[in-house]
């Protein structure tokens, strides 16, 4: 028999790091020596991510990069000549409002050199609808002034709630107040009162004019708010909270108003102008200030007074505005008689012909277009013998002329247009 093989001694450490036996190291590949592959995890990791990456950079192409360039282009198109070209520019071409939005986003954030046309991308940013709202917003804030204008006209096409508040911060900014005015007009919302109050003063007349119908259609709710403003030191402010109230109608102004045609030397003609609106109750106020000392202030409430008269549409107001025609003050008189031009009542011709034949130019003036206003023939003679007597000469009588042939025409179309012996008002002339 042959002598067994020797095989080589292996050393301790060896024989501890190689051992097949559960008691081997850490260090030995237990895996490979009882016959199983090796793990296969790192190649899977790459190919997946590999594949990951290129569906990511499918999607970015086709998601973002596609239509920025388009969206780029059409930028551009829309910039050539004076800008007509933006109003073809419709989101539908993008695939709705959301779409173009995100692509005018990424053409906003742009570089110059890539985007250089980012305000007509703003303007039509501006043109994406509803869904673009909050974009107008953030534009408000725009260190430009034509942009935040722009976003202003945008913001007012939708009447949102959400503008209300960006709306009344632009009433304090001088470059779009009248704009912003203008937009809560039609916003109508009751938390932009005390913005839009406040922004009365040191505005112009377009700009009051907007503010006053825009608290005018927000109606009940600002009433307590303009009647505080009527101790405002701003003349501004009393003025248009005055105008406010007339159009809006509300009988808690009633008071207040009388108390500014008494007491208030800048807003007093307004204050009666708006008491004229108020019916029966109206109506006692005037009469009731036209009989106040005329002593420092009085006077502007008594001629104040006179002329809300005209505007009541009241009979009623017809007798007392006849006996103010004999007053000894020539202002009074013109008052009156303008007052009853507009009432238009047939009671007024014979005194208003004995004020035409007085030698103040002022007052003939004014008599002659009050008769104009009413319309009665019985004034035709007394005017043509007034027209043959003056002086034409003077600047003044060449005024009181004009007035006279422009009234002499109205009382012959109202005379055809009339039935036989009625004026304009449908009334018989002849007293009788």
């Amino acid at each position: 028999m042959s002598a067994p093989t020797e095989q080589p001694a292996k050393s301790c450490g060896e024989s501890l790091s190689t051992g097949s036996g559960p008691r081997a190291t850490p260090g030995g590949n237990s895996d490979t020596l009882r016959g199983k592959p090796p793990r296969t995890w790192r190649p899977m990791v790459l190919w997946s991510a590999a594949i990951l990456l290129a569906l990511g950079f499918v999607w970015f192409v086709e998601a973002i990069a596609v239509p920025s360039w388009r969206m780029r282009r059409e930028v551009e198109v829309c910039s050539w000549g004076s800008g007509e070209n933006i109003w073809d520019f419709s989101p539908r071409q993008y695939g709705g409002p959301d779409r173009a939005i995100r692509s005018l986003h990424i053409y906003l954030v742009m570089p110059a050199k890539l985007a250089p046309h980012k305000d007509v991308a703003r303007r039509m940013l501006c043109m994406c609808g509803p869904a673009a709202i909050p974009d107008m917003i953030r534009m408000t804030r725009h260190s430009d002034p034509w942009v935040r204008k722009r976003a202003i006209y945008a913001l007012q096409k939708f009447n949102d709630p959400r503008s209300v508040e960006p709306l009344c911060a632009l009433l304090a900014d001088k470059d779009c107040v009248d704009a912003a005015a203008m937009a809560l007009e039609d916003v109508a919302d009751v938390r932009a009162i005390p913005s839009l109050i406040k922004a009365m003063s040191n505005t112009c007349q377009i700009t009051h004019n907007a503010i006053v119908r825009s608290l005018v259609r927000i109606g009940a709710p600002a009433v307590p708010n303009l009647l505080e403003a009527l101790n405002s030191d701003d003349c501004c402010v009393r003025e248009g909270a005055v105008l406010a109230l007339k159009e809006i109608g509300d009988q808690r102004a009633l008071g207040p108003l009388v108390h500014a045609l008494h007491n208030d030397p800048v807003v007093h003609r307004t204050a009666a102008e708006a008491l004229a609106v108020f019916g029966e109750q109206g109506l006692d106020a005037l009469l009731a200030a036209t009989q106040v000392d005329r002593r420092g202030h009085g006077r502007d409430t008594v001629e104040s007074a006179i002329k809300g008269l005209g505007l009541t549409r009241n009979p009623r107001a017809v007798e007392p505005l006849i006996a103010m025609l004999k007053d000894e003050d020539g202002g009074m008189v013109e008052a009156a008689a303008d007052s009853l031009g507009r009432l238009g009542d047939r009671r007024a011709v014979e005194p208003l012909l004995c004020v035409l034949q007085e030698d103040v130019w002022w007052l003939q003036r004014e008599a002659a277009c009050a008769l104009g206003y009413i319309g009665d023939r019985r004034a035709e003679e007394p005017l043509k013998a007034l027209l043959k007597k003056l002086d034409l000469t003077k600047d003044c009588n060449r005024m009181v002329q004009e007035v006279a042939l422009s009234s002499l025409k109205q009382i012959a179309k109202d005379s055809s247009v009339a039935a036989p012996g009625e004026g304009r008002d449908g009334q018989r002339n002849n007293p009788e």
